[in-house]
């Protein structure tokens, strides 16, 4: 067997005990922890969006009976980019749309750039940018402000973030919100921590 998909059935395998664990002594958040785990082990060492959303979906529910909005908000976020590489178009938006949402509720700004990039790129995805930069519904005063005061954010959220961006051609980039996000993103330091 090829050593890298040994690590993967190795880390699945330890992934699997450990949630084994976590159900025997009844931790729940520790269960959530490891459904998430899987979930991102699924979606990004495989690509079997499938089963990330069901592990996605797992923590989700988990987070829901905790009352972690936090993590509610990372997992909806989770879910749409699933459902958008997947192709479900307005799947991804209402789990992005309800992140962000929650993270607006939260106050959490990374998770409100970050469920705002989704709607962004299922926006850009379903060929409606136009009216996603009109619609003044995702707060991009909220996210602007969001980048603006945390000052840094993590390396891959710069990444993720600017591609969306750089994606955008045509008229729609004289538009004032995709102008005043532009400049948001390019003001603020981003950082190579996770």
């Amino acid at each position: 067997m090829h050593p890298e998909k040994l690590k993967q059935s190795k880390a699945q395998e330890y992934f699997h005990k450990s949630l084994e664990i976590k159900k025997e002594i009844v931790d729940k958040y520790g269960m959530a922890i490891t459904y998430g785990q899987l979930g991102r082990f699924f979606r990004y060492n495989r690509g079997d969006f499938e089963n990330a959303m069901d592990n996605f979906t797992k923590d989700l529910n988990i987070a829901k009976e905790l009352g972690s909005l936090k993590g509610q908000t990372l997992m909806l976020s989770s879910l749409g980019e699933c459902s958008l590489k997947m192709g479900n178009i307005s799947e991804a938006k209402d789990h992005y749309r309800e992140s962000l949402d929650l993270a607006h509720f939260t106050k959490n700004k990374h998770s409100q750039c970050f469920a705002f990039t989704g709607l962004m790129e299922t926006a850009t995805a379903a060929g409606e940018l136009e009216a996603f930069f009109e619609d003044k519904g995702p707060g991009f005063t909220d996210i602007c402000k969001a980048i603006n005061e945390e000052g840094e954010f993590p390396g891959f959220l710069s990444s993720r973030l600017t591609n969306a961006l750089d994606l955008i051609q045509g008229p729609i980039t004289d538009n004032k919100w995709y102008l005043e996000i532009k400049n948001s993103v390019l003001n603020v330091e981003w950082s190579e921590r996770y």
